[in-house]
């Protein structure tokens, strides 16, 4: 009897290590994860272990778009997550009126959920609208932006050219609803340099508007009058040196 109790003590305290052994295993190791690729029309969903990285799909071509990367990363994946691909029109040129067109939306997964981790205020997953920002003189494309369908942009800094003078933009940057061509638009200038008759000296560079009249310069000489500016300082239209002409 005393050797059965005893073998009992010695089979309770092994199976007791045991689930000790088996209660220590971190709940980590056996986490698995969903990570969902949505891009144009597909979709690819993998399972990866916590910590694992998932296998990001190679057939992202869509007959007229871009593709430009993911809106997430699929390393290191913690939790469930939904990686959204982003493209970009083909089209060169998006409508300067900023009107709803049927190319607005480029990645149009609508049936993508509301994740948790998404912010409501970076517009609706899954849909993309493009923002091309252009210089409104010669139609140059500076920047193109793939941004959430609803969401807004940061009022951008003035664009600084020189030979011309920055009046605003035409387009707005907010609540984007659908492709949308911003231009900066400017005064052309014209550059009015103003020589000395004394000595040939540079007085002055000024930077004026096409059609305006340049501002006086007449710095003072010793025994010297100003006299006249030749050809005179109304109407520019185009570069001009002025003589600032002086007398004793």
């Amino acid at each position: 009897m005393k050797g059965f109790v005893t073998k009992l003590i010695v089979a309770t305290f092994a199976l007791v290590g045991l689930c000790a052994i088996v209660l220590t295993v971190p709940a980590s190791a056996k986490a698995k994860h969903t990570v969902t690729f949505l891009y144009g029309t597909k979709m690819n969903t993998q399972v990866v272990p916590d910590g694992g990285n998932a296998v990001v799909p190679i057939d992202t071509g869509i007959d007229g778009y871009t593709f430009i990367g993911w809106t997430d990363s699929c390393m290191n994946v913690k939790s469930d997550k939904m990686i959204l691909g982003m493209y970009v029109n083909n089209t060169p040129y998006a409508a300067a009126t900023n009107s709803t067109s049927n190319i607005k939306k480029i990645n149009d997964n609508t049936s993508a959920p509301f994740l948790p981790w998404w912010d409501g205020s970076k517009g609706v997953p899954g849909v993309t609208c493009v923002v091309r920002w252009y210089n409104g003189h010669n139609g140059e494309l500076w920047k193109t932006e793939v941004v959430p369908y609803g969401s807004s942009l940061p009022d951008p800094a003035d664009p600084c050219i020189e030979g011309y003078e920055f009046v605003g933009w035409e387009g707005s940057w907010k609540n984007i609803t659908e492709d949308r061509a911003i231009k900066a638009y400017y005064y052309h200038l014209n550059k009015v340099r103003f020589w000395s008759s004394i000595d040939g000296e540079l007085l002055d560079v000024q930077w004026i508007r096409d059609g305006m009249p340049a501002r006086e310069c007449e710095p003072w000489f010793e025994g010297w009058y100003f006299d006249k500016y030749t050809p005179g300082i109304g109407c520019i239209t185009g570069d001009t040196d002025i003589t600032v002409v002086y007398k004793r």
